[in-house]
């Protein structure tokens, strides 16, 4: 096992072929819903015509949808606790649950894309919990009877509150800029023996420029050299150093990373941390003081997480021809104003690869993406095992809402991938001013209309990159 476990290692340093992801690495804390749809549904079943109230039927559907993010405390920007503040938001509520843009859950089903495992912590709402709301407001939201309310809901904080270990970048000038700036910052967690953790999470010194950032492991501490005496240097595509391997990442929406009892991270005795951060433009000079959190856990796992990225750049990946190619050669571009634009890559895995559990799967574009696919088509399938499998569909994919989708199930239990498996990640755009996303990145920009879009780190460039957590066994 040993020798399997170190020959995946080396293979990990062909898929950093990228260097833009957002997902948290380990299986997210919640209630388990059926793949296809939500099956839980918080809302009463509620007959044609029949009266709806805030603390009989409404008050619920928030507790279990809206409130871990929509709490005093909580990452939302306001609270939907009381009639009150329910009542003030009643339309917006109505609208923005029957569009599925609240609460924010990218996977689903696809016509041609349909996994077959349930995701852990759907937020996704039953039709009858939006139809609950619907008719609250239209029914002019009355309060009902609060005898008839639900107890309070209680949450675990969105923060890592029992972190062991905070490292903070030093700190650095975001200067005036049009153009994304790409750092890299060298840390030393100063730990005097081989520690295990169980638990990371990244905090934005300052939100409004931190775009995203990779926390990347360096053994060999080249990275103090690249460094200096500033304790950064100006990096594209990745940290520029051999024999490093991604440990964690973060961008906007992505929840602290926490590992179930059997897993977790290794940090070697002396080794640094390169945390690359990825700086939105800014018209004002502005600092960043972005910090990493870690928890360290007692023992040795049985299994160790492995973080790895496919897609985007390199020779590893092969671009499949697409829509628009020019001249028939396959080309990664997104004419302006194309709506609905697909790009597909394959991937096809060494045969060094053993068979390892997939713990995670994340999908990562920019503000031009809607919806990626990940499938696998299998070498060899054991028995029992389907030969070809939808391992993640994201049909409602939004850059500011960017998570990893962990499988609900035992590690006996998850998909795994080996050595002769291919990948096929299908990535779909839309590059009009439809999409409020671009229209927003254009302003952004200054630009009045869409432009061609291609392959790339900045924020007018796009990306088509699947990150998977496998699980290997702890050495």
């Amino acid at each position: 096992m040993l020798h399997a476990a170190a020959a995946f290692v080396a293979f990990s340093a062909s898929l950093l072929v990228a260097a833009c992801a957002s997902t948290p690495v380990a299986p997210n804390v919640g209630p388990s819903v059926d793949a296809a749809a939500p099956e839980a549904d918080a809302g009463m079943r509620l007959d044609a015509g029949a009266a709806v109230t805030f603390h009989e039927h409404v008050e619920p559907v928030l507790q279990a949808r809206c409130q871990s993010c929509h709490r005093e405390g909580g990452s939302g920007p306001f609270a939907l606790e009381t009639y009150a503040q329910a009542k003030l938001r009643g339309p917006a509520l109505a609208a923005s649950t029957a569009a599925r843009r609240m609460p924010p859950w990218g996977a689903g089903p696809t016509a041609d894309c349909a996994p077959q495992r349930q995701f852990q912590g759907d937020l996704r709402m039953t039709e009858g919990e939006i139809a609950t709301l619907a008719t609250w407001v239209a029914q002019g939201m009355p309060a009902g009877d609060p005898a008839k309310a639900p107890p309070k809901a209680t949450f675990t904080s969105d923060a890592l509150t029992d972190a062991t270990h905070t490292l903070t970048i030093p700190r650095y000038r975001v200067a005036p800029a049009t153009r994304d700036d790409m750092r890299c910052f060298v840390v030393d967690p100063q730990l005097a023996e081989d520690t295990w953790f169980d638990a990371s999470s990244v905090v934005a010194g300052d939100p409004a420029v931190v775009h995203h950032a990779l926390v990347f492991l360096d053994p060999s501490g080249a990275s103090r050299a690249k460094g200096g005496a500033a304790g950064s240097y100006p990096c594209f595509g990745g940290p520029g150093i051999a024999n490093t391997s991604l440990l964690a990442a973060w961008a906007p929406g992505v929840p602290p990373t926490r590992y179930p009892a059997e897993v977790g991270v290794k940090i070697p005795r002396g080794a640094l941390l390169v945390v690359q951060i990825h700086y939105h433009p800014a018209d004002t000079a502005r600092e960043d003081a972005t910090s990493f959190l870690l928890r360290r856990r007692a023992a040795t796992p049985t299994w160790s997480a492995l973080v790895r990225l496919i897609g985007n750049f390199g020779s590893a990946p092969t671009l499949l021809a697409g829509p628009n190619d020019p001249s028939g050669t396959p080309t990664f571009l997104i004419p302006a104003g194309a709506r609905d634009h697909t790009e597909t890559m394959e991937f096809t895995m060494p045969a060094s690869v053993p068979e390892l559990p997939l713990a995670t799967m994340g999908t990562h574009m920019h503000w031009v993406g809607t919806n990626m696919t990940v499938q696998i088509a299998r070498g060899t399938a054991r028995e029992g095992q389907p030969a070809n499998e939808c391992l993640i569909a994201t049909p409602h994919y939004d850059f500011n809402w960017q998570r990893g989708y962990s499988y609900d199930a035992p590690i006996s239990q998850l998909p795994t991938i080996k050595g002769g498996d291919r990948i096929r990640m299908r990535c779909t755009y839309d590059n009009a001013l439809e999409n409020p996303r671009v229209a927003r990145a254009l302003a952004e920009q200054r630009l009045a209309s869409p432009v061609d879009v291609r392959l790339g780190e900045e924020t007018l460039d796009e990306m088509c990159l699947g990150a998977f957590t496998l699980l290997s066994p702890a050495f």
